[in-house]
C-alpha cells in the first residue's frame, strides 16, 4: 500500500538508530538533531511521492471520509453529502456493531453507497471499505482537545454526562482523567488503528508511521486551513460543483472554557506524538496544495463567490 520503500526506509532506520544511542547516553541535544533529519528526509520522500499521486486527478464513485472528532467534520460532512447524493452509510464509533450493520446490508442497498463517513479507525479490516479512496482532516492536537472538552462541559457526550454535569463541571478532573479515547493522541491512534484505535503510542517512530499512512490516503486537509482544504480536495478528486458548507457543531462564544498555562502543558504532554505528527502534516499539505492548486487565489476567490450566496439561502431558509 505504502509508496515509501527501499532505501528511503533504510536511511530512515539509521538515523533513528543514532537518535536512540544519543538519547540513551543521554545527549538530548544531539537526538533532537538526529529526529529533525528524520523529519527532513520523511517531507522529502513524501513531497516526491504526493507529487506523483496529485498528478493523477479522478473523480471516485465512492467515497470515505475518515472522520477525526472535533476536527470541524460535521461541517465538511454536510458539505460531502451535497456532492455525493445517494445511499451512505455511517460509522457511529462502536465499530463492532458498524460492521454487523454493514454486513447486514444486501449487495443491492451496498451498490448504492456513494459515501461512508463517521467515526472509526482507518482499517476496520474489512476490505470493501478499507479500499474506498478515503479523505480526512487532521487539527492542531491542542485545539482539536480544547473542543473536546468544551463538547464534554456542555453536556454534549453522553457517556460522560452523568460524570461530568454541565452544572459541576471540573475541567482539571477532566484533563487528569482516564474519561474517553480523547485526550491522548487521538488523531495518530486513529490512522494506526487496525479493527480499532491503536493503543497510545510510545514508540519514536510511531509519527512516522502515521504520517505514511496519512500521505497514502486520497488527500487530507487541516482543520485551520479549512477552505484551502476544500480547494484541494476539489481538485484531487474532479469536483465540478463547489464545496460550500455550513458552520455546524460550534460552541456559543459566551460558554468558552478558560484553560489556565498548566492546562496546556497537560495538554502538550498528553499528545506529545500528535503534535509532531501535525507539524509534518501540515508542512506536507502546503506543499501538496501550492502543487496541485498552484491558482488558489483565484479559485479562493470564486469559491469565496458561492460559499456567500449558499450562506445567505441558508440564512432565509432558516438552516
Amino acid at each position: 500500500m505504502s509508496n515509501i520503500r527501499g532505501s528511503f526506509l533504510n536511511q530512515l532506520e539509521a538515523i533513528f538508530l543514532q537518535a536512540l544511542e544519543s538519547k540513551n547516553a543521554g545527549d538530548m541535544e544531539n537526538a533532537v538533531g538526529y529526529y529533525e533529519q528524520a523529519l527532513d528526509l520523511s517531507l522529502r520522500e513524501l513531497s516526491r511521492v504526493g507529487d506523483q499521486a496529485g498528478s493523477q486527478q479522478s473523480v471516485p464513485a465512492r467515497l470515505r471520509f475518515l472522520h477525526i472528532p472535533k476536527t470541524a467534520g460535521t461541517s465538511f460532512h454536510d458539505c460531502l453529502q451535497r456532492l455525493y447524493p445517494g445511499g451512505e452509510f455511517q460509522f457511529t464509533g462502536d465499530l463492532t456493531e458498524d460492521l454487523e450493520r454493514w454486513r447486514a446490508l444486501s449487495a443491492e442497498q451496498r451498490l448504492d453507497i456513494r459515501l461512508i463517513s463517521g467515526h472509526a479507525p482507518y482499517i476496520t479490516n474489512e476490505a470493501e471499505i478499507d479500499t474506498v479512496p478515503a479523505i480526512t482532516l487532521l487539527r492542531d492536537p491542542i485545539a482539536r482537545v480544547r473542543s473536546y472538552c468544551q463538547h464534554v462541559s456542555e453536556g454534549k457526550i453522553a457517556s460522560l454526562l452523568t460524570r461530568f454535569p454541565p452544572d459541576d463541571f471540573d475541567l482539571n478532573e477532566l484533563l487528569q482523567s482516564d474519561a474517553g479515547s480523547e485526550l491522548d493522541n487521538l488523531q495518530t491512534r486513529q490512522l494506526l488503528g487496525i479493527g480499532g484505535l491503536a493503543e497510545d503510542p510510545d514508540d519514536p517512530a510511531a509519527v512516522y508511521h502515521a504520517l505514511e499512512i496519512l500521505a497514502d490516503l486520497t488527500a487530507f486537509g487541516l482543520t485551520e486551513r479549512f477552505e484551502q482544504s476544500l480547494m484541494l480536495f476539489r481538485r484531487r478528486l474532479g469536483w465540478t460543483m463547489w464545496p460550500v458548507y455550513r458552520r455546524l457543531n460550534a460552541a456559543a462564544p459566551h460558554q468558552r472554557l478558560r484553560f489556565e498555562p498548566s492546562h496546556e502543558a497537560l495538554l502538550r504532554r498528553r499528545n506529545a506524538v500528535d503534535l509532531q505528527l501535525y507539524v509534518m502534516a501540515a508542512s506536507l499539505f502546503e506543499q501538496r496544495l501550492a502543487a496541485m492548486v498552484p491558482d488558489l487565489a483565484e479559485q479562493m476567490e470564486a469559491f469565496a463567490k458561492h460559499q456567500a450566496i449558499f450562506t445567505q439561502i441558508c440564512q432565509e431558509r432558516g438552516y
